[in-house]
This record gives C-alpha cells, structure tokens and sequence, in this order.
C-alpha cells in the first residue's frame, strides 16, 4: 500500500506538471 501511495504522489505531481505545460504551450500556440 505504501508502495501504491508513493507512486500516486509521483504520478499526480507528473500529471499536475504535465498539465500546467501544455497550458502554457496552448496558450503560446494561440498567440
């Protein structure tokens, strides 16, 4: 379990960043 916490963490932190670069690039794309 504790295994399956950690590797959440890590994947929600990779998403969360993930997700704020292709927001920054959609919006350089639209400019």
């Amino acid at each position: 379990a504790f295994f399956l916490c950690k590797f959440f963490r890590i994947f929600c932190r990779n998403n969360s960043l993930i997700f704020k670069i292709r927001f920054v690039a959609n919006q350089h794309d639209d400019n």
